[in-house]
């Protein structure tokens, strides 16, 4: 959630060893480094198979609506971004405000440790 280049950089070191991984955590947390580094179609097949996993899990949902953004996705990125504030509903997740963002086609404010890339239009 660091978002210093240092601290990117020290992340996609570690994370390039889960690069075709199977598990879903582990998926997810690769995908959102390659978001970060603004490899969105890097990320997506890595967020989609997670969030397929973890259906329920709402800061899952949420990086495949980050990711669904970025790429122009905008049905998927909303339908997606729906889903994650929905299963984060109580309590809610830390990253709703982020995701709230995303819907209304903002940025999300920075230095919260919920950031994600800008999205590529209102989706």
């Amino acid at each position: 959630n660091r978002s210093d280049a240092a601290d990117q950089e020290r992340a996609y070191t570690i994370a390039r060893r889960l690069r075709g991984t199977d598990v879903p955590y582990f998926q997810d947390t690769y995908g959102w480094i390659m978001l970060g580094r603004g490899e969105a179609e890097e990320a997506l097949p890595y967020l989609e198979k997670a969030a397929a996993a973890l259906p329920d899990q709402p800061l899952v949902l949420y990086h495949l609506g980050a990711a669904q953004a970025r790429l122009g996705q905008k049905d998927a990125a909303r339908d997606t971004l729906v889903r994650a504030l929905a299963a984060g509903e109580t309590p809610p997740f830390p990253q709703a405000d982020a995701a709230r963002a995303l819907l209304a086609g903002q940025e999300p404010e920075t230095g919260t440790g919920t950031e994600a890339p800008p999205p590529a239009g209102k989706p």
